[in-house]
């Protein structure tokens, strides 16, 4: 079973979150672009005010119950900037998809299919600079916390990785990870059991279910490999033998056949030999092997 510890490093069963923030440094930037942004698009000083909350609301527990209506669209006001400010913005945004409110807002059934568009189309926005890419990536990790983000990660799931994948040729350590991350809480996803809301169609859903685990499975399997093939980071590379391992569970004969057809064995390997890498890197790639 998919929920069966085999180590103590995988499955993995609860999508992985990027919490940590700095909101007084991250104000500070928004205050400084503020300045650069056209006229029609510039936070007031209660705009200001209302993102500053809204920070509080997302890093203090206990305070989300307070997030209002007037500081997310503070923030949508700061997500309509142009690519070359977005940055931090996208670090507030990163935060409040943890929380139900702001999850709800930005990515229900009426928001959600564009704002999804709009980080995917940040990873390989030419004008974005070196920080929006891996922001859009934490965001889209944080967006799998919670519904309704994490029903439309699932839905939107080959888009997603498809257009995530375009950042696999990084050499930034924060992308790797997020990359990475991002495959992970997909495999978690992956495995989890699905369900029909009618016993008449289960035997429909059942069929249709295991061609599309098939396809989910192939995707992301291949899209992990094809980053291990690049020698990332070594905590990118323990979250990428952690999602491998979780997609094997709960993958079958599928998923075993294509990891030894795409060298899985080879990778992990490589990573239980790495002089100087981190022990729970080493003891997960050892894992991984007995497992095979």
């Amino acid at each position: 079973m998919a929920g069966d510890k085999v180590c103590d490093y995988f499955p993995q069963t609860e999508v992985v979150t990027f919490d940590q923030a700095n909101p007084s440094a991250i104000l500070a930037k928004i205050n400084d672009l503020n300045k650069k942004v056209p006229q029609l698009l510039r936070a007031s000083d209660s705009d200001l005010r209302d993102l500053l909350s809204l920070m509080e609301c997302a890093t203090n527990p206990g305070r989300e119950d307070a997030v209002t209506e007037t500081q997310l669209d503070a923030l949508e006001l700061l997500l309509s900037w142009p690519d070359e400010f977005l940055f931090p913005a996208l670090d507030i945004l990163r935060l409040c998809l943890r929380l139900d409110v702001p999850n709800k807002h930005f990515l229900g059934a009426a928001c959600g299919p564009a704002q999804l568009s709009r980080l995917l189309a940040l990873t390989s926005a030419p004008k974005a600079g070196a920080a929006a890419p891996m922001l859009a990536l934490r965001a889209l990790c944080n967006a799998c916390s919670r519904d309704p983000g994490r029903r439309l990660m699932r839905e939107r799931r080959s888009r997603v990785v498809e257009g995530a994948l375009e950042l696999v040729g990084s050499d930034n350590r924060n992308v790797q990870v997020a990359l990475a991350t991002l495959l992970l809480n997909y495999a978690v996803l992956h495995s989890e059991p699905s369900s029909s809301s009618s016993s008449f169609f289960s035997a429909i859903v059942a069929s249709r279910n295991a061609d599309d685990d098939d396809e989910a499975t192939t995707q992301l399997l291949s899209a992990a490999v094809a980053l291990l093939e690049r020698r990332p980071d070594a905590e990118a590379a323990f979250r990428l033998l952690v999602c491998v391992a979780t997609l094997l569970l709960r993958g079958g004969d599928v998923a075993r056949r294509l990891s030894d057809a795409l060298g899985v064995r080879a990778h992990a390997e490589r990573c239980a030999g790495l002089p100087g890498a981190p022990a729970k890197l080493t003891e997960c790639a050892r894992s991984l092997l007995a497992f095979l």
